[in-house]
């Protein structure tokens, strides 16, 4: 069981429900929104963020994972990568559009 976005979830629907959001991600301006177990709403590069780090340390520790769950899950760490990446450049320019 991995617990992301404050769902505890196996496995299999970790990855289903990763690459739903990260697809999400991708062909909108961010993510749908989403609030943290606090009630505060949280950032597309919190969430990111959030999937880079559930994933790497899901596949430090488990040592039982097929090649296929291993592909899966750096393939979400590396596309959680680049998205993060992209919005990590873009918010400097964000913010100094909504500055002027």
């Amino acid at each position: 069981m991995v617990t992301i976005e404050s769902r505890r979830l196996c496995l299999e629907h970790i990855v289903s429900y990763c690459y739903f959001r990260l697809q999400e991600c991708e062909q909108g301006e961010g993510f749908e929104s989403t609030e943290s177990s606090s009630g505060a709403a949280r950032s597309a590069s919190e969430i990111l963020e959030e999937y880079r780090t559930k994933m790497a340390s899901v596949l430090i520790v488990r040592t039982d994972l097929s090649n296929l769950e291993r592909a899966r899950l750096l393939d979400i760490l590396l596309w959680a990568t680049e998205l993060f990446e992209k919005e990590k450049r873009r918010w400097p320019l964000r913010w100094k559009a909504q500055a002027e």
